[in-house]
């Protein structure tokens, strides 16, 4: 595992982490912890079948945020970029059909 982090200069606030193990059938499920709990997912990562979230929010602060995922075709129909969600994750597992686009997560 690579692991790297970089801060801004001007930046004096403290962050924590927290890294949850998924399986495609309960991503949104374990994505949604990490939001509930005030986490932006920063990394996200597959090894193997296990799929990898990485959160991080200032150190104190809890306020919860929205999630949800859908396929990434969905997405551009749908037009959450204008909702002001942010793709944080895209998952193109080989079962999907080539145009489907794959499964998205999204966060606001």
């Amino acid at each position: 595992m690579f692991v790297a982090a970089y801060t801004r200069d001007d930046d004096a606030r403290r962050y924590e982490t927290k890294v949850l193990e998924a399986s495609f059938d309960d991503l949104l499920e374990r994505a949604r912890s990490l939001a509930d709990d005030g986490y932006v997912i920063t990394a996200f990562g597959r090894d193997g079948p296990t799929l990898l979230l990485v959160g991080t929010r200032p150190v104190g602060e809890h306020a919860p945020r929205e999630i949800l995922t859908m396929t990434l075709d969905e997405a551009r129909t749908k037009l959450m970029y204008e909702r002001g969600f942010a793709i944080v994750a895209w998952i193109r597992p080989l079962t999907f059909p080539n145009d489907s686009g794959g499964l998205v997560v999204l966060e606001r």
